[in-house]
């Protein structure tokens, strides 16, 4: 898994993830979306992403759970097919704020 972290003109912290999310890439994904969470909004784009499992899922849920707390702005951009039928499948996809 590779995250990519840039600063949108518009301000926020923008994340593109590529690759696995998985059991062994989770704590990486925690620990950068935990260092970009100060900035808002932050948008975690998912368009690259081949695989994730219920440990990536969970680290999702964490960042909508601590946003919701902070009363900022999480954003899942770009959904690969395998992230949405994820998110569709679980029922969490109306949880989160999507655009492509």
């Amino acid at each position: 898994m590779e995250i990519t972290v840039t600063s949108p003109d518009a301000g926020g912290k923008r994340l593109a993830v590529e690759g696995d999310v998985d059991v062994h890439t989770a704590d990486e994904f925690r620990r950068v979306i935990a260092e970009s969470e100060t900035s808002t909004p932050l948008t975690i784009n998912l368009s690259q992403v081949s695989f994730m499992d219920s440990t990536g899922l969970g680290v999702l849920i964490g960042a909508l759970t601590r946003s919701r707390e902070t009363g900022s702005r999480l954003i899942l951009e770009a959904l690969s097919p395998r992230v949405d039928r994820l998110l569709s499948l679980t029922g969490i996809a109306e949880q989160f704020e999507i655009t492509e």
